[in-house]
């Protein structure tokens, strides 16, 4: 009995791969392509390319074409179902025409059918190609193979990292990476590969040809081919001056800042509706407030001042509307301790980059100096009343010295001591018989004794 042969199943199997004969046997230059690396040639694309076949085998696709043809040519690529005809150029300047399509084994086959003589280009479009603008932008767009090896890249990346197109082609992504961005972008490969992530973003350290290191931004997401991933697409942004400039702004805003939260007096900034744009740290301390409760919301005013809330009002829209500076003398407010407190204010008008008005609110605790101007009043009074006090008796006691001094002169000056002064004005006594004989013959009177 004859037995049938079992019908053979595709599922789970390989299909056979293109014979290397038949594509010798092609009339026209042909090629075979797998994941975007040449798997096969025959000899009229050898011819045409001007180089060995056996060096034509592992190399990029991209090398059938140039210039802007690579980037045409991958896409082609990859929707050669539906567009399986392109038209790109020859290294040589010729152009060729490109018919591509999938064979057995998992590749692509590509005849060439090269222009007659005297073909011209057809006239192109006046409007850019998305080839044109691909080759033309200053970001690095880039093709990479499943093994992260460079499979065409725009002429950016000759400006950016100083390397040669050709020599980057068929080199590995990860060899231009800095140490210290390969171990996180591997880490991240693997995830795409196992499709963990549809892309990934971030900045990768670059070494330029001159040896030093380029900061990119990039994208990189995968291509999937037969359900596996079959390569890369990525674009890269040189963003090394940019994070420079960053760097360098955010410096001075933190220096800024700093001398700003240091300041010992209150700094508030309000735009033109009195929304708080600014709130320092005396601020904070002194009304008890963060600033992440008020920044962006309109200024608590009735929190801040004990009653005078109107006339902080008034001064700011005189700032806003009439650009006058107002200044506020002791105006109270209550301290986180509850204590009252009295501030110094001046409002002063200001105007924002964008050109809206606003204002600058700066302000000082007043309290211990108005306490020292009380303490400092009363001093003086009492130095007043000491000084007039002191004219008084002075006042006194100069006309008392001047009588005792004209009377010790008159007492000096009339030859009397204090001593006959007091004999003269004291009765008269008998004197005895020697003295009055003596006195009557000197008279020459008669004297008698009662």
């Amino acid at each position: 009995m004859r037995t049938r042969s079992p019908r053979a199943t595709r599922t789970g199997k390989r299909r056979a791969p293109f014979p290397a004969s038949l594509l010798e046997r092609l009339p026209w230059p042909a090629w075979l392509a797998r994941d975007g690396v040449l798997t096969g040639a025959n000899d009229a694309l050898a011819e045409v390319l001007g180089q060995p076949r056996d060096e034509l085998l592992g190399r990029p696709v991209t090398v059938v074409t140039t210039g802007s043809g690579s980037s045409r040519l991958l896409c082609a690529l990859e929707r050669n179902a539906r567009n399986p005809a392109v038209r790109l150029p020859l290294p040589d300047g010729r152009s060729a025409l490109h018919l591509i399509t999938s064979v057995p084994g998992d590749e692509v086959l590509g005849l060439l059918v090269l222009d007659t003589a005297g073909a011209s280009e057809p006239s192109p479009s006046p409007l850019l190609s998305f080839e044109e603008i691909v080759e033309r932008t200053s970001d690095i767009v880039f093709v990479l193979d499943s093994n992260a090896t460079i499979l065409w890249c725009n002429q950016a990346i000759e400006s950016v990292l100083g390397f040669r197109r050709e020599e980057l082609i068929g080199c590995s992504g990860l060899d231009l990476l800095s140490m210290r961005s390969l171990l996180p972008t591997r880490e991240t490969w693997r995830r795409l590969e196992r499709r963990e992530l549809t892309h990934a973003r971030g900045l990768m350290a670059v070494r330029t040809a001159s040896g030093e290191e380029v900061v990119l931004d990039t994208v990189v997401w995968y291509v999937e081919r037969d359900g596996r991933v079959a390569g890369f697409h990525g674009i890269a942004r040189d963003v090394t001056e940019t994070r420079l400039l960053r760097r360098q702004l955010q410096q001075a805003y933190d220096e800024l800042a700093t001398v700003i939260d240091s300041l010992g007096s209150v700094l508030i900034a309000v735009d033109e509706f009195d929304q708080v744009r600014l709130w320092n740290r005396a601020a904070q301390a002194v009304f008890g407030l963060q600033q992440e409760w008020v920044r962006g919301r309109a200024i608590p005013l009735e929190a801040m001042v004990d009653g005078q809330a109107e006339a902080f009002r008034r001064a700011l829209a005189a700032a806003h509307r009439e650009g006058r500076t107002t200044r506020l003398d002791d105006v109270r407010y209550r301290r986180p301790n509850g204590d009252l407190g009295v501030l110094g204010v001046t409002v002063t008008p200001c105007t924002w980059p964008d050109g809206s008005s606003g204002a600058l609110i700066t302000a000082a605790d007043i309290t211990d100096r108005r306490l020292l101007e009380r303490e400092l009043a009363r001093a003086q009074k009492l130095e007043g009343i000491g000084q007039l006090a002191a004219g008084i008796a002075h006042e006194i006691n100069t006309p008392t010295q001047f009588v005792g001094d004209n009377l010790r002169f008159l007492g000096r000056s009339s030859g009397f001591s204090k001593s006959r002064w007091r004999k003269a004005r004291s009765p008269r006594r008998s004197t005895p018989p020697s003295a009055s004989t003596s006195s009557r013959s000197r008279s020459g009177s008669c004297w008698k004794r009662p």
